[in-house]
């Protein structure tokens, strides 16, 4: 059974997704550590997962939809750290069109499919900043893997994921 792509994907063209799951494997040590974590904290593994599956997949098309100047469809019973976290990230939005789309030659890209020249890898960004001038590109990524935590009443205390930045460079 073959997985469907996403709108857009190339099929053949390995997503940039597969090849880090391939070299940063989910490795026995740090899904143990994840699984205990979760028994620890008496939370369900697939309740976890779809939880914080529907809210990232929630959050990002409210931004999405900002930057596409579209209306926002937005849940009025959000709770607070979802009302924060995409009023944050609405903010953000309006500095980088400020920023960027006042300046001649830029223009701004949500969800666009990128590859590099050869097809060699391929991915998509939550946002990207173009000059169209120069041909040069701002990839722009969100993250909201951590709201999951406050659904379960868990201590959430943000870390910046050092690890996967590593693997992004």
């Amino acid at each position: 059974m073959s997985q469907e792509l996403p709108e857009g994907y190339i099929k053949g063209v390995p997503r940039v997704s597969d090849i880090v799951s391939f070299v940063y494997t989910f490795e026995w040590e740090g899904k143990n550590r994840y699984l205990q974590w979760l028994k620890k904290v008496k939370v369900n593994e697939d309740d976890y997962l779809t939880t914080a599956q529907h809210t990232g997949t929630y959050v990002h098309q409210v931004m999405e939809d900002y930057v596409n100047g579209e209306p926002l469809n937005r849940n009025p019973s959000d709770s607070q750290i979802v009302k924060e976290t995409i009023d944050g990230g609405l903010t953000y939005i309006d500095e980088i069109k400020k920023k960027y789309t006042t300046a001649k030659w830029y223009s701004l890209v949500a969800e666009p499919v990128l590859r590099d020249s050869k097809n060699r890898f391929q991915w998509s960004s939550d946002l990207v900043i173009i000059h169209e001038k120069r041909k040069e590109i701002i990839v722009v990524d969100w993250k909201s893997f951590w709201i999951a935590k406050s659904f379960f009443n868990l201590p959430n205390k943000y870390k910046k994921p050092y690890d996967k930045i590593k693997k992004g460079r």
